[in-house]
């Protein structure tokens, strides 16, 4: 998993970039993914995902916003034609076909101890799939078919929680551009606004890698809920009936918050914390 930097070491990549800055890397080597996927690979994807369509999203950017659509059984035109109709087709989980990918995707895993999805964004030339936005995960990109140009924008959002909306960015300016040719990767944190198009004229086929990670809220929450289970004033209603603020309330707040911090079983929370997230 850690060559998908080479020439970087992995080292670098984590006390340079990650959390950080998007982290580019150009190799020159349109064979780097050779043998993870290759054009008969995608060949074959077209032909054995059209009919299992409860996770294909087609959309395109039109304007300032992005129309997407999922495809049904009863309207399912067929991948190939919604390609040739400028649409970027987004194959959630595509590692489901491929055990290459399943097994990359489980190497991800055992380094992050945290979830992995692996999805593939297949575009035409000429073509944007969506509109400028940013995500809610970490993102690893690897270009393993032909040519796709990314621009980025300074983060509004410190390490947002879900994705955004589409965005305008009209008259703001790119904090970086690149351009990505077969062989190449691209690593970036949640919250970095992005776009990416064919402006090249070739198509694109790149693997996203999307790291969902545990958030320091998410095992405070599970530290109360387990609290919440052994001391029965955690679990009293709140009498906003007997006060004329809810200012008034706040002594009787922070002492329970006292409480839950010194009780709390961090340890099970953390556990707990992660189990959970494996099972999403």
């Amino acid at each position: 998993m850690k060559n998908i930097v080479t020439p970087f070491e992995w080292s670098q990549f984590l006390s340079d970039a990650f959390h950080r800055r998007p982290f580019f890397v150009r190799r020159d080597n349109p064979t780097f993914y050779a043998e993870l996927f290759s054009q008969e690979d995608l060949d074959r994807l077209f032909q054995i995902a059209t009919p299992d369509v409860s996770r294909i999203v087609i959309s395109r950017k039109v304007g300032s916003e992005g129309q997407s659509f999922t495809l049904t059984t009863k309207a399912n035109p067929g991948l190939r034609n919604v390609y040739n109709d400028g649409y970027t087709i987004s194959i959630v989980d595509v590692d489901r076909y491929f055990p290459k990918l399943d097994s990359l995707r489980r190497e991800f895993e055992q380094y992050f101890k945290q979830p992995i999805s692996c999805d593939m964004f297949i575009t035409p030339p000429h073509a944007q799939g969506f509109p400028p936005h940013w995500d809610g995960q970490d993102i690893f990109a690897m270009q393993v078919l032909g040519a796709k140009t990314w621009a980025f924008y300074a983060p509004r959002v410190d390490t947002p929680l879900s994705e955004s909306k589409a965005l305008d960015m009209t008259g703001v300016p790119e904090e970086s551009v690149y351009h990505l040719e077969q062989g190449d990767f691209l690593y970036f944190p949640c919250g970095w606004i992005h776009q990416a198009a064919t402006y090249s004229g070739k198509h694109s086929a790149h693997l996203t890698f999307w790291l969902r990670e545990d958030r320091w809220f998410h095992v405070l929450m599970e530290a109360l809920i387990i609290e919440a289970s052994r001391n029965a004033r955690l679990r009293k209603a709140v009498p906003f009936y007997s006060v004329d603020t809810p200012s008034d309330l706040v002594d009787r707040l922070e002492k329970l918050a006292g409480e839950f911090i010194s009780n709390a079983d961090w340890a099970k929370a953390l556990a707990a914390t992660q189990k959970k997230l494996s099972q999403v």
